[in-house]
């Protein structure tokens, strides 16, 4: 196994948090050494934390996108029932993904028959297990306000519009899931295609999705609120960050002109 852990991390190059996920499955499915768990033998612990200190985890971005630009972008697609489904599925996804602050694999978990609305809020219970699931811990909750200072920008209106259009749909297919595929054959959709539309909405508002893919939306709207007077607390707790360390190391940037371009695209069709 070391030999193996090695060979990734000096030969394959890959980062430490591969080679550590190598040695989680590992560990999982071959038999103990001396009454320890493989991955969990001094040796072994020894070797990740070199690896550790040669070649710590770095955030994946150093800068992010502007904010501004993708809304600008996603208001001109009014009035919500004369869009497309692909046009109406991309802005659902990106209002939801920037004021939930949430990953792709929570975005897809998401489902009908765990969600209540109000007149002013809609929420989701998500009882799938998530990457930051952990015994005894409660389902994360997600809280949609309704937005009446700008409807357009609304994901309340948003997520209402879309799963009336999709009803009949979900109905064919028996399924409590959230999003659908915009396009046949109808399906439920998984966490790479969240993704997918996430980074196909950035392309379109014209930010360089050579650069930023969907998983940036967690970066982008958690460190315009920042600077906006939302409170630490409110940040990690919507985002289910547990210690500020991880929000301020690997989350908040700074817009970088250079990285996003000046264009929005207002008249583009899906």
């Amino acid at each position: 196994m070391c030999d193996f852990l090695t060979d990734q991390f000096e030969v394959e190059n890959k980062a430490y948090s591969t080679v550590n996920s190598y040695r989680s499955a590992l560990s999982s499915i071959l038999p103990p050494v001396d009454g320890t768990l493989l991955g969990e033998h001094p040796i072994i612990a020894r070797l990740l934390k070199g690896m550790f200190l040669i070649r710590p985890p770095q955030p994946k971005y150093t800068v992010t996108w502007d904010v501004n630009i993708l809304l600008k972008f996603l208001e001109s697609w009014e009035p919500l029932n004369t869009l497309t489904l692909k046009q109406l599925t991309l802005k659902t996804v990106a209002l939801l993904a920037l004021v939930s602050a949430q990953r792709s694999q929570t975005l897809a978990a998401l489902r009908v028959d765990f969600m209540s609305k109000t007149q002013d809020t809609i929420q989701f219970v998500v009882q799938d297990i998530l990457k930051t699931s952990r015994p005894g811990k409660s389902p994360l909750v997600l809280l949609l306000p309704a937005f009446p200072d700008n409807r357009h920008l609304c994901v309340y209106l948003a997520v209402s519009q879309y799963i009336a259009r999709t009803q009949p749909t979900r109905q064919s297919l028996n399924t409590q899931k959230l999003f659908l595929s915009y396009g046949q054959p109808f399906k439920v959709v998984c966490a790479s295609t969240i993704a997918r539309w996430l980074k196909m909405a950035l392309a379109l508002a014209g930010i360089d999705t050579a650069v930023f893919k969907g998983h940036s939306f967690r970066s982008a709207s958690t460190s315009k609120a920042d600077p906006l007077g939302v409170s630490l607390d409110i940040i990690l707790k919507t985002a289910d960050w547990k210690r500020a360390g991880t929000f301020c190391k690997f989350y908040k940037k700074d817009v970088s002109n250079d990285a996003v371009y000046a264009q929005t695209l207002l008249s583009t069709s899906v």
